[in-house]
């Protein structure tokens, strides 16, 4: 047995040579469904049956079985992950040198080892130390990016789970995160579970285009003919130091609030525009509304905003709309029960930045467009108070 010594550069030349493929994205089905190839194929699918999918339309998923492509409606089929991103050990195994065929290094229980992909049917991970080769996944347990997808309910409905009590209303947007027997597995805004039973979920494409409503606030639900101010394609952060520039007379107004701290968080809200909306996320693959705020805040200043945006409300001192500065947080009632509900970093000039769930990113909008300056509930200054 030959130990390797290999350098991590030799491994990423690996990688690039073999033309790796990542794993394919997993589905289960929710309804009976038969799917059927170009060439005529057909085959038979029943609620729980799993699926491999290779890519995705607005519409539809493309499905792959023993080589043949299916196409298949998203009512029909919910993603459940986005493959595996990591493998753990679980018994002593090895990493294959693919050069040579020969042992690298051992590899040992409880180790983490990064997936890169897959060739002819070989499984190809990284270690922590920068190795690249073969493994063995009987060895290994997969570790999966879980998908949240987005549906909405069809009735208003109470859902009562482990002595906790969600209340939904008809078209209330949800966030799915599986499928079971004949049930729906979603999480309200504090990570609570609860099991919703297919029949009151829609999981249409509209959904796409709609807003994430939670019961405890998190996002907004808007007027489908709201026309956000989106940033221009080419916008950079100069663009954004730019702005603050021309908004420094703005800033200069506030006796009470730290100006360089909040150039620092309309900066920062900047660079973020554009990230994708991710319901019940602070930054690990985008954010939700409140999540933003929590994020700008905790990352820049080391300061702990409530995780909500109904409690976010409770972090500063309420100030004025007419007395608004940058740096403050504004909020809004976006749901039936009139609660606060969404809430936005104000970066001054009557514009605020916040993660959209309709528009599935993190945009600006004005706060004198007609559909938040009817909801506007107030705004608190953070700032003086930390």
């Amino acid at each position: 047995m030959r130990l390797s010594k290999r350098s991590l550069p030799v491994g990423l030349a690996f990688v690039c040579l073999v033309g790796i493929v990542g794993f394919k994205d997993t589905g289960i089905f929710v309804n009976q469904y038969t799917a059927k190839s170009p060439n005529g194929v057909t085959l038979n699918y029943v609620p729980n049956d799993r699926a491999e999918i290779i890519s995705e339309s607005e519409t539809e998923y493309i499905i792959t079985q023993d080589g043949i492509k299916y196409n298949v409606p998203k009512v029909d089929l919910l993603k459940i992950d986005k493959g595996i991103k990591s493998y753990k050990v679980i018994k002593s195994s090895s990493i294959i040198d693919p050069n040579t065929g020969e042992i690298e290094r051992m590899l040992f229980t409880d180790e983490v080892l990064e997936h890169v992909g897959i060739k002819d049917n070989k499984y190809i991970a990284r270690t922590a130390e920068g190795f690249v080769g073969f493994i063995n996944p009987g060895d290994m347990e997969f570790i999966r990016d879980r998908n949240i997808t987005q549906g909405h309910t069809n009735c208003d409905i109470v859902l009562e789970q482990d002595g906790k009590q969600l209340k939904l209303i008809k078209d209330e947007a949800i966030s799915i995160a599986w499928f079971q027997e004949d049930y729906f597995i979603i999480f309200d805004a504090q990570g609570n579970k609860f099991n919703i039973g297919k029949q009151f979920v829609d999981l249409s494409e509209k959904t796409a285009a709609e807003s994430v409503i939670q019961p405890q606030a998190t996002e907004e639900q808007e007027d489908p003919n709201l026309k956000d101010n989106l940033p221009p394609s080419n916008s950079t952060l100069e663009e954004a130091q730019s702005k603050i520039v021309e908004l420094e007379k703005e800033f200069t107004k506030a006796k009470d609030t730290d100006y360089e701290k909040a150039a620092i968080l309309v900066a920062k809200a900047h660079e973020y525009l554009g990230a994708p909306y991710v319901y019940a996320d602070a930054g690990k693959a985008g954010f939700d509304c409140s999540g933003l705020t929590y994020a700008l805040y905790g990352e820049l200043f080391d300061i702990k905003l409530p995780r909500s945006s109904k409690t976010q409300i409770t972090a500063g001192v309420r100030v004025s709309k007419e007395n608004l500065q940058p740096g403050d947080l504004v909020f809004f009632r976006t749901t039936s029960s009139g609660n606060i509900s969404h809430v936005g970093l104000y970066i001054g000039d009557d514009t605020m930045i916040h993660a959209s769930s309709s528009k599935a990113s993190v945009i600006k909008s004005k706060l004198s467009e007609k559909y938040y300056a009817e909801r506007y509930m107030g705004a608190v200054r953070v700032l003086n108070n930390n």
